[in-house]
């Protein structure tokens, strides 16, 4: 179900918490990206992207949560007041930090992606927030060398050029 998030309709208000995507499935509407992507990964079993193992999974869960501080820095970043370039910089050298944790966990895993060899529901899950980060140079020329993922961060680049070949991200 495509959301005007600016016109949120009536129904999408009351039945929802105000996150997207919105699965509309067998009359029952399911809506965040988290809870969706479970949802679908329960009900198409043939292409599970949770591990199978309860304590892998919830790695994951961690891994996907702490990056949600980069979406946090990305959503005041994008859309919160304007900033000089001063405090563009400096945020983003904040963020950076984060990016040195993913860089790590995607170390102490040994593996390309977080799943292994193959992109796993968390792989998924935080892509959208990388995905926005190898975009700010473009949207900030006059910082593009400040505003870039830096290239010690040697997993982070790996995984993020791994996850832009994979089918569902192409």
């Amino acid at each position: 179900i495509n959301i005007d998030l600016k016109k949120k309709p009536d129904w999408f208000v009351n039945s929802t918490p105000g996150t997207v995507p919105v699965l509309l499935h067998k009359g029952s509407i399911i809506p965040d990206s988290m809870i969706t992507s479970d949802y679908l990964d329960e009900v198409y079993p043939e292409t599970k992207l949770h591990p199978s193992d309860p304590i892998q999974k919830a790695l994951d869960r961690v891994a996907v949560a702490k990056a949600g501080a980069v979406m946090g820095f990305l959503r005041h970043f994008l859309t919160g007041s304007p900033l000089t370039d001063n405090e563009k910089k400096e945020h983003f050298a904040n963020v950076i930090g984060k990016m040195k944790e993913f860089d790590d966990e995607i170390a102490s895993r040994n593996t390309l992606f977080l799943g292994g060899d193959l992109p796993c529901m968390a792989d998924y899950m935080i892509w959208p927030f990388y995905e926005r980060i190898v975009c700010l140079p473009n949207l900030f020329p006059n910082l593009k060398d400040e505003l870039t993922i830096p290239s010690e961060l040697s997993n982070l680049g790996n995984w993020i050029e791994a996850m832009r070949s994979t089918g569902p991200v192409r």
